[in-house]
């Protein structure tokens, strides 16, 4: 795979097996870290609203795939600009 971030268009090159495949998940650990670092490069190149709605659309497709209700995030020792901010949990639910 091979990735680049122009602006704020992300463009993938995939091989047949990873054009094939069903699933991101279903790729080798080297071209889903190439995915994971250039959509992540994408999101902080955009505006943050536009972000949150990406990540939060994530999340939620994230756990209907999963056949889930809810799901937890737990996210340790994120860093803001070079400060410790924390530790998190993100949960993700359903509405009714």
């Amino acid at each position: 795979m091979k990735t680049e971030c122009n602006g704020n268009r992300l463009v993938f090159e995939l091989s047949d097996k990873e054009r094939d495949a069903a699933s991101w998940m279903d790729l080798d650990n080297a071209s889903l870290g190439k995915l994971v670092k250039a959509t992540a490069l994408l999101l902080t190149k955009a505006d943050d609203a536009v972000t949150m709605q990406a990540i939060a659309t994530l999340m939620a497709t994230t756990t209907y795939r999963s056949k889930a209700e809810t799901m937890k995030l737990t996210v340790n020792g994120v860093k803001y600009k070079g400060e410790e901010a924390g530790d998190y949990e993100i949960l993700v639910t359903k509405k009714k």
